[in-house]
């Protein structure tokens, strides 16, 4: 079995290194954020994942699509 984990991108809170623990409170990542999350999809075989496991946290993006 292959695990992959992947977090979040860079928003401009954390890189403040600030901790958001509010799932209410909606912050964007910023463009590096965007740009790690697209080679974070990019590099996982997405076809071969059985299971996902995320967060309470709503997605305020998507991953591209092919």
């Amino acid at each position: 079995m292959t695990t992959y984990v992947l977090r979040h991108g860079q928003t401009n809170y954390s890189r403040r290194y600030l901790v958001n623990g509010d799932p209410t409170k909606p912050i964007r990542l910023s463009e590096e954020g965007r740009r790690s999350l697209n080679r974070g999809w990019s590099s996982v075989p997405l076809h071969s994942v059985k299971t996902w496991l995320a967060s309470e946290f709503p997605a305020l993006g998507r991953p591209p699509t092919s």
